[in-house]
């Protein structure tokens, strides 16, 4: 039993006034699973939407809209409580003056680390650049950068949190860059 939700941004005022324009990560409510089990944490879920620059040629985002999903037998209602929008610049992201003439991707340091490890690349043009961490199994754990940015060379701290803010356990983690056709994959260990 388990309810889905998609939370998607729109540049209309209403959701129908314009089809999303930037979709976020598919979430999902477990409930319990027997009657007698009543027991239900709440869970706090984010999304984050990277807001077009004005000199992008895009419209701004105007409007929030959550899609709700239906797996398997369901019956009841669902409250979202609690809606924060927040306006959030990067943290940890640092651009630094090099020359730059082709795409890295380099080994984080410290490594092993606890709590904090710092992930350098370069890009050497415009692009829009993905960086995220994944466990060994291939789930995303943290998105760290999902934006265009310009040529430079860039250090990203990475904390140690998943998407949603908890602290993640000791392992072996990837982490994945994409920028243009470029696309490296280096691994990483958390020690606690």
């Amino acid at each position: 039993w388990a309810v889905g939700f998609t939370p998607l941004v729109h540049s209309g005022w209403k959701n129908n006034d314009s089809p999303y324009d930037e979709k976020g990560p598919d979430m999902q409510f477990a409930f319990p699973t027997t009657k007698a089990d009543t027991a239900f944490d709440w869970t706090q879920y984010f999304a984050d939407f990277t807001v077009p620059s004005p000199d992008a040629g895009k419209p701004d985002y105007k409007a929030l809209s959550v899609r709700l999903h239906i797996y398997g037998r369901f019956q009841g209602v669902v409250y979202f409580d609690d809606l924060n929008v927040q306006k959030a610049l990067p943290t940890g992201v640092k651009r630094i003056s090099e020359v730059v003439n082709k795409f890295t991707l380099e080994q984080n340091y410290p490594n092993p680390f606890n709590p904090t490890t710092t992930i350098r690349y370069s890009i050497p043009e415009h692009a829009f650049v993905t960086l995220r961490i994944y466990d060994m199994l291939g789930r995303e754990v943290k998105t760290l950068i999902n934006a265009e940015q310009n040529k430079g060379v860039y250090n990203v701290i990475w904390n140690g949190e998943n998407n949603y803010g908890s602290k993640v356990s000791s392992g072996t983690y990837i982490y994945r860059i994409e920028a243009g056709n470029y696309n490296q994959i280096k691994k990483m260990i958390l020690l606690k």
